[in-house]
């Protein structure tokens, strides 16, 4: 009791297809935090399962311990696809997460590309030598990996 702690936003079922297959982040019968059928942060009161939470060490600061969710959702891209720096890869959006997605990926040494909407997000990118384009410029058959939210606006390039 009183330890710290930060939580895995999905709660799943371990017992649909996904789960069983070992895509628990895909589960078809998920909840998830704030998103989908269960309080998010803002509530009065919130809960996860006790498998859900895991320690933070002491050394760990509060504002470095609050990114470790979204940062575990930015790497479990590399863990389902494998990125070689010979690859060209397309990142469509640059919100908080499509910028620790960002990171992550030009750690490969890829040749990556963000379209990045806002001058925030551009500037962000170019701070960190991440390379940036257009929806406009975007060439088809150009890329061997397109990583994109499904529900993003330029889904359908």
């Amino acid at each position: 009791m009183g330890d710290r702690v930060v939580g895995e936003i999905n709660v799943v079922c371990n017992e649909c297809e996904q789960c069983l297959h070992g895509r628990p982040t895909h589960c078809e019968n998920r909840t998830v935090l704030g998103i989908i059928n269960r309080d998010g942060i803002f509530a009065e009161f919130t809960n996860l399962p006790i498998a859900n939470l895991h320690r933070v060490p002491d050394s760990v600061p509060d504002e470095m311990a609050v990114f470790t969710e979204p940062l575990a959702a930015a790497l479990e891209i590399q863990q389902q696809v494998q990125i070689n720096p010979t690859d060209r890869v397309l990142l469509i959006g640059a919100g908080r997460l499509g910028q620790l997605i960002a990171a992550t990926l030009a750690l490969t040494g890829c040749d990556l590309r963000v379209v990045a909407r806002h001058k925030h997000q551009q500037d962000l990118l170019k701070a960190r030598g991440i390379g940036i384009i257009s929806e406009e410029e975007i060439k088809p058959w150009r890329w061997d990996i397109v990583v994109r939210r499904p529900d993003h606006p330029a889904a359908s390039l």
